[in-house]
């Protein structure tokens, strides 16, 4: 029990008394009952709900000018109807609820119409759980993931923490947003943008392709604008053949798609210099984005971090773009690298010799080469991306991304690819998972192409 404040009209022993608990369980057993109500609300003509108004007023300016303002009708009235989003409908009552209460449990379903009812009506309190409840759950796994519908909200109520957690999340999470239930209601501008993006991190552009003929299921007229952002070099010609015959789409999306299969075909067999005759083979049409597939990447996943020693793991993968085939080989320290370094010592009596000294760095460096197979390699710039994942609501996410330019042939080295105030946030009972992706682009020429 917390001390009483000192009450200057008491002169002997005090105790403070607290029923606040108790207070509670009175005003929930109010909720919805005729006892003492002055107020009936009901809600798109469907809902009727027993209230009080002196309850809704104490924690709701706009209710507390509707219902005591001479101005406003409903002031006078004993029955006022309320019109809502449909969203908003189901979780009304719960809303309503929350002012005999004070408690409301939110979950990925709730967090926003309840958001925009407390904005409604203005209940402060309320409003910003809800907000900061999505910040925090943003990163969900895909059947109840909201990131896509959160950020059209956010945008348009002027939410610039949420809507930069959104920003942040969607483009390096890909499969996860595709494979929300709320993955069709993307606006088509939106979309575009997202589809334009060089960093979009995503298994492969055919995953890319199929989540847009998903959308597009209904849309037929959008198909052009959206499906031009589909980088159809990218796709493996046995992927899209087999996608092609074993699905049945709207005849402006087959059509679509048979316009480019050509390109597609020319794109992983023709000689990258014959194909610049008549494409601009350096531009994003031409570039891949960060695939996640095997094909372009390996993962890496440290276990028992705590207990690993200051050893390197070592990393291989190859990766192929159209006709571009690259070897990577890849050194990370992640617990810091031990360094063997060769002093010059001076002795009186023999002269100098070489010593070696160990030196122990704590950063955790990053080496790499990468080594061009079958193109020449002035035409050609390589870089490597390392995704970094930490652990959310049972998955792991995509967080940070960390891409650096890359010179073939040689050493590369990042001498401390997570510092150690991040690695916290990269840890996750005990363990560590990485994301190494090999890209390979044409380079400009003089004449762009």
């Amino acid at each position: 029990m917390m001390p009483p404040e000192a009450d200057p009209r008491q002169s002997g022993p005090c105790e403070q008394v607290d029923h606040l608990q108790q207070l509670r369980a009175l005003l929930s057993n109010l909720y919805n009952s005729q006892d003492l109500s002055d107020l009936l609300i009901v809600v798109n003509g469907s809902l009727s709900v027993h209230c009080h108004r002196l309850l809704l007023a104490a924690q709701s300016s706009v209710f507390k000018t509707m219902l005591s303002s001479r101005r406003w009708p409903e002031a006078q009235q004993q029955t006022i109807s309320l019109t809502e989003e449909e969203q908003c409908l189901p979780y009304f009552e719960d809303f309503l609820r929350y002012f005999y209460s004070g408690a409301l449990t939110l979950s990925t379903d709730n967090a926003l119409p309840v958001s925009m009812l407390a904005d409604k009506y203005n209940v402060v309190s309320l409003k910003k759980c809800c907000e900061e409840f999505m910040v925090k759950n943003v990163a969900t796994p895909g059947k109840c993931n909201r990131a896509i519908q959160w950020r059209q909200y956010a945008k348009l109520a002027d939410l610039t923490e949420l809507k930069e957690a959104c920003d942040r999340f969607i483009p390096w999470n890909m499969d996860t947003v595709i494979r929300s239930p709320v993955w069709r209601s993307i606006d088509s501008a939106y979309l575009c943008d997202l589809l334009q993006r060089s960093d979009l991190v995503v298994e492969s552009e055919m995953t890319l392709l199929k989540a847009a003929v998903d959308w597009l299921a209904g849309r037929p007229k959008e198909t052009p604008t959206v499906l031009q952002h589909i980088r159809f070099p990218m796709i493996k010609p046995n992927e899209l053949y087999h996608y092609q015959a074993g699905h049945k789409v709207d005849t402006d999306i087959y059509r679509y798609i048979e316009k480019e299969i050509l390109l597609t075909y020319q794109a992983n067999s023709v000689d990258i210099e014959i194909l610049s005759q008549n494409n601009s083979v350096s531009s994003a049409t031409f570039s891949p984005r960060l695939y996640k597939s095997t094909d372009n990447g390996s993962l890496l996943e440290i276990r028992g971090y705590s207990n690993q020693a200051k050893r390197a793991h070592q990393i291989k993968f190859r990766t192929k773009v159209m006709l571009a085939d690259c070897e990577w080989a890849l050194t990370f320290h992640p617990k810091g690298e031990t360094i063997t370094v060769q002093e010059s010592v001076y002795n009186r009596h023999t002269g100098y010799k070489m010593n070696e000294r160990v030196v122990e760095e704590n950063n955790r460096a990053l080496t790499w080469r990468v080594q061009q197979l079958n193109r020449q390699q002035d035409h050609h710039e390589q870089s490597l991306t390392v995704l970094l994942q930490s652990f959310h609501n049972g998955s792991w996410f995509i967080t940070g991304v960390r891409t650096f330019d890359t010179k073939p042939g040689q050493l590369n080295r990042e001498r401390d690819l997570i510092p150690e105030s991040e690695v916290g946030q990269y840890l996750s009972n005990d363990s560590m998972r990485l994301h190494f992706i090999g890209r390979t682009v044409r380079k400009k020429d003089k004449e762009g192409k």
